[in-house]
């Protein structure tokens, strides 16, 4: 809720960092706790070594798991390391091929790393799962500005349907 304005960033984090100490007190054999601190601490503290302790330790009990594989691509985006950003991701679609926002986010890094052909391909996949997916029609629409397609453009960012458009 945080991440989308929808409550004030202080108490949201403060909660979020709460939730994810509680979750790992329940059961720290649990990946998922320390995802969310990792989480907190990236786009709240701004503690990258934190966050790396947090997703090595998630990578570390769940290795195969995609969320955990996804937590990768995140943090390395942040710190500016886009080829460091991809691979991972790609990983993350290959074992949950039906997941919109992996397709997303991939198509998003491909999209930053100025790779506009790989972010169109990874995009696709995305709309087929979702077609109402917010920002990939955003996305897609910014792709085919740089590939030279501006009427296209202007045809998919009409079908977005987030109003951050």
């Amino acid at each position: 809720m945080v991440e989308t304005g929808l409550i004030d960033t202080t108490e949201g984090f403060t909660q979020a960092r709460m939730d994810a100490e509680r979750a790992m007190a329940l059961n720290v054999d649990l990946a998922a706790g320390y995802l969310a601190l990792a989480t907190t601490q990236i786009n709240h503290d701004w503690d990258w070594d934190g966050a790396k302790t947090s997703i090595v330790k998630a990578s570390d009990l769940e290795p195969g798991s995609a969320e955990v594989l996804r937590s990768h691509p995140y943090l390395a985006r942040y710190l500016g390391n886009l080829d460091q950003a991809i691979e991972p991701s790609e990983r993350s679609v290959a074992l949950d091929p039906l997941r919109t926002n992996s397709y997303l986010y991939l198509g998003n890094l491909q999209y930053a790393a100025t790779c506009y052909p790989e972010a169109h391909k990874d995009l696709e996949p995305a709309l087929e799962l979702n077609p109402h997916a917010p920002y990939a029609h955003q996305w897609l629409s910014a792709v085919l500005v740089h590939e030279g397609k501006p009427q296209e453009a202007l045809e998919e960012i009409a079908l977005e349907p987030s109003e951050w458009a």
